[in-house]
């Protein structure tokens, strides 16, 4: 099956940047280009951040020229020093990538190339970018290209204050079949809010398949690969890729064992780790440490001038939001430990009778094991009056199990 994949960078981010950046878009999307080096608008597509030195406005138009059936990008029209550093406030340039993107499919229908199935990846803007590319690709009554289906993973899709109520950009139309969102539950800039399930209409439900996934932590920390979090975000990405038909062997470097996934979630709920990004410049490293979440500090006092507001992501689609981060921790946590879910979250024992089955040898073995990957959690899930708050949705879970990331 041929596959399109498209890497959507984010505000100031591109794909000059270095891998020392530990950033989503710049890791996968520039092993795919060294993998695959003549595949470029044929396999795989990249498009450059706003604000970033390849600002799409000054130096990312793409054009087509019929005539001798050659794609080529234009003269850059612009001082990047002029135009990219507005555009990395007002947003200016997300709409240029978005048409690149229909020319690009322009010619890969004109010159017989039309992908079987598109995926994409983006973080912040370079997500909602995917959410715009899919629906112009949906409206556009030229193209007719709107049967293509198209995969998305989107790290927190943030517009932008200039751009947040553009309905381009806050719909998935039918063409969109699977769509899953990483959300940073601890960012609160106004100017940050995400397309969270309120935000973000979905126009068939029943073609269209979504899972919105909430990590503790702030609008990078979902994006880089320096934290608990970002560890989390990377499998999953790695795994939804090759899912969908891109197979790019070094992807699967990002991959984690299932086991080192709910450690990496554990320590999230037990707070016992960092999630804060660290970023790696040649030999210096910068980092913030400890549980960076705009709740307290600088964030509440200012919170009257509406720099910052609370995002109120809560994810109601698991049985214990004290233990759970979120729906895909809790599937993991079942899948791989199927007895001692089942005892604490089905059988409703009392205290006494779940102290028994907690103290059997099978048991009592398996919270030792996981104990030894994240130190407490044992005394956590045997706490007393431990019990199912809710039973979770099944939507997100299936949505999940079906793009294979519950391993």
């Amino acid at each position: 099956m041929s596959v399109l994949t498209v890497y959507n960078h984010g505000t100031c981010s591109s794909s000059t940047d270095g891998f020392d950046k530990l950033e989503i878009v710049t890791c996968f999307g520039n092993l795919h280009r060294k993998f695959d080096p003549g595949g470029e608008r044929i396999h795989w597509y990249i498009t450059e951040g706003v604000g970033s030195k390849l600002d799409p406005v000054t130096h990312g138009r793409l054009v087509f020229d019929e005539r001798r059936m050659i794609l080529y990008p234009a003269k850059p029209s612009s001082s990047w020093f002029f135009g990219g550093t507005r555009h990395a406030t007002s947003g200016d340039g997300v709409q240029q990538n978005v048409q690149n993107f229909l020319t690009l499919l322009t010619f890969l229908k004109a010159s017989n190339r039309v992908p079987e199935a598109i995926n994409m990846v983006g973080w912040s803007r370079g997500a909602v970018t995917c959410i715009r590319q899919a629906s112009e690709l949906w409206r556009d009554g030229t193209l007719g290209l709107s049967s293509i289906p198209i995969h998305i993973f989107a790290v927190d899709p943030v517009a932008g204050a200039s751009a947040d109520l553009e309905r381009q950009g806050s719909i998935l139309y039918p063409n969109v079949h699977d769509f899953i969102a990483c959300l940073a539950q601890g960012e609160r800039r106004s100017t940050f809010a995400p397309k969270s399930p309120t935000k973000l209409k979905v126009a068939s439900p029943s073609q269209t398949h979504t899972a919105f996934l909430n990590f503790p932590g702030i609008h990078s920390d979902v994006a880089k690969l320096s934290g608990e979090p970002g560890i989390i975000t990377f499998d999953l990405c790695a795994r939804f890729l090759h899912h969908h038909g891109t197979v790019v062997p070094a992807h699967s470097g990002f991959l984690s064992a299932p086991l080192r996934l709910l450690q990496a979630y554990f320590n999230l709920a037990l707070r016992n780790k960092r999630i804060g990004t660290r970023v790696l410049t040649g030999s210096k490293a910068t980092s913030h440490t400890g549980w960076i979440d705009r709740n307290t500090g600088t964030a509440d006092r200012v919170m009257s001038l509406g720099v910052f507001e609370p995002r109120h992501l809560h994810d109601d689609q698991v049985s214990d939001p004290d233990l759970f981060v979120n729906v895909h921790h809790e599937a993991l946590f079942e899948h791989h430990y199927p007895d001692l879910y089942d005892l604490l979250f089905h059988r409703r024992l009392s205290p006494f009778e779940l102290d028994q089955a907690l103290s059997s040898p099978v048991i009592a073995q398996r919270l030792r094991h996981l104990d030894l990957y994240s130190p407490g959690i044992a005394a956590e899930l045997s706490r007393p009056g431990r019990f199912a708050h809710a039973a979770p949705s099944r939507s997100w879970l299936t949505t999940l199990i079906a793009n294979h990331l519950v391993a």
